[in-house]
């Protein structure tokens, strides 16, 4: 969990500076091109991990025929992904009534062919928890993507920075996953194989399917009938929501499926696993997004200026919807690691149903429709997801909101006071990004310690073994 949050708050710091320098070099037109493809490379990116990848985490007995063939299989469906795309970009910039996409669409999607070298590696190394590896490993990638990005746009590249980005980032990942890892594939097909891991993948993947689709159905609804201008708002708001919440989402499935999926076999601990993850995550997250959307003025102005001022209402109702990420991860990740994936996916499907359905309604009301709409999915995901665990671990929507419920409800509390603060202190942009944060981290850790909460209990107890632990390795070198 350590090196695995490592990489994604090492990747989302990255990706904050550079996103904060990009956005003042470039206009929010250039990011509404980018957001107008994503859901191409979206799911072309899942057709070609097919949900293999997962089930070679999965799998116990996972041998090397098994991985060389889906390697393979990668391959070849990232090369047939790639000539599609690239025939069908002049479509796809008719569609968006925009020549240059043609161009832009036919250049990212090289990404796909690198990445298709890439899944295996990754997968391997997830198996075997080695987050260390892939955290360096991407750590270097993403800021050698990002500082040749900053000089394109500084030279007035554009759109074309962001393109390189992408690029740049991918083919280093690959070339250092090769390198660094002693893997390679076997001259190997088998069909054998190839049938049991898509009993498990198949399901996977159009689960995954249905998930990327919804999450770029926004940008692409957005971007045919308003303009790419307020996807540009829409987009860097979701961006800039996604950093914390998407890492942290991150780091949890990550983690938690192939432990989980090593504990499958007794429920009792898996349920205790599970109640202790959601404890854990959800004390951290509730409080987060709660000062994020209490400071969201303040700190969309100072990191992008003014000219973004449009995209904060999108920012404070996305950081709603993201409070019910970690929890949807962790509830539907039970499912694969019990072998379920067609539970998985008929889950997901039945999700997705009903955020299409509120997407319809939120249509109406404009791109501020459109985003809680989103809000609305996300809690009503989490119900579902977690009344099913009511059968598989007996632990499930009613117990869950009892455990958690209070966290909530603290740092509501906590936001309402602050917020009310700055209303009445009214201090420059700079000083309310330092006052506040404070004031609200510091009350919410008071009455977490009057209140004697159990996720701070834990949080303080590791924090005091890891200090004890360094004690007396130093006094032991020092012996020695």
């Amino acid at each position: 969990m350590l090196w695995n949050a490592v990489q994604r708050f090492g990747t989302m710091t990255i990706s904050f500076v550079s996103n904060l320098v990009l956005a003042r070099l470039l206009i929010p037109d250039d990011f509404g091109c980018i957001g107008m493809l994503a859901i191409f490379i979206s799911l072309s990116e899942v057709f070609i991990d097919g949900g293999f990848g997962s089930a070679l985490i999965q799998k116990k007995d996972a041998s090397q025929v098994d991985f060389s063939t889906i390697f393979y299989w990668n391959l070849f469906v990232a090369v047939i992904l790639f000539i599609v795309l690239f025939i069908c970009s002049p479509y796809v910039a008719a569609y968006y009534h925009m020549p240059i996409l043609k161009d832009v669409l036919r250049a990212t999607s090289v990404v796909l062919i690198i990445n298709g070298f890439s899944v295996i590696q990754t997968s391997i190394l997830t198996k075997n928890l080695d987050f260390k590896l892939i955290a360096k490993i991407n750590l270097i990638a993403m800021s050698i993507g990002v500082a040749v990005a900053i000089i394109m746009a500084y030279r007035g590249f554009g759109v074309w920075s962001l393109v390189v980005k992408n690029i740049l980032a991918a083919l280093i990942t690959a070339i250092l996953l090769w390198v660094l890892t002693k893997w390679r594939p076997s001259w190997v097909f088998s069909w054998t194989s190839f049938k049991s891991l898509f009993g498990f993948g198949s399901m996977l993947l159009i689960s995954r399917l249905l998930n990327s689709l919804y999450e770029n159905v926004q940008g692409l609804v957005i971007g045919r009938y308003f303009t790419a201008k307020d996807l540009g708002y829409y987009s860097q708001a979701k961006k800039l929501d996604q950093l914390p919440s998407s890492s942290i989402s991150q780091i949890v499935t990550r983690v938690t499926f192939p432990v989980f999926s090593k504990i499958s076999d007794n429920k009792a601990v898996l349920q205790s696993s599970v109640r202790k993850n959601i404890l854990c995550t959800t004390y951290l997250f509730f409080p987060l997004q709660v000062l994020l959307i209490v400071i969201a003025k303040d700190l969309v102005i100072f990191l992008f200026t003014d000219k973004w001022i449009e995209s904060i209402p999108y920012f404070r109702i996305m950081c709603i919807y993201s409070m019910f990420i970690p929890l949807n991860a962790i509830n539907t990740n039970i499912y694969l690691a019990i072998g379920k994936s067609d539970l998985y996916f008929w889950v997901q499907l039945i999700k997705k149903v009903i955020g299409v359905a509120l997407l319809i309604i939120g249509i109406q009301y404009g791109v501020i429709g459109i985003t809680w709409s989103l809000a609305a999915a996300g809690f009503i995901w989490w119900v579902i997801a977690a009344a099913v665990n009511t059968k598989i671990i007996h632990y499930g929507f009613f117990k869950q909101l009892k455990d958690i419920g209070v966290f909530l409800l603290i740092a509501l509390i906590v936001g309402c006071g602050v917020y009310y603060l700055s209303t009445v202190l009214l201090l420059s942009t700079i000083l309310s990004l330092l006052v506040y944060p404070l004031i609200f981290v510091g009350l919410y850790v008071i009455i977490s310690k009057l209140f004697n909460l159990e996720p701070f209990n834990i949080y303080m107890s590791i924090i005091k073994d890891y200090f004890k632990k360094r004690k007396n390795k130093s006094v032991t070198d020092n012996s020695n």
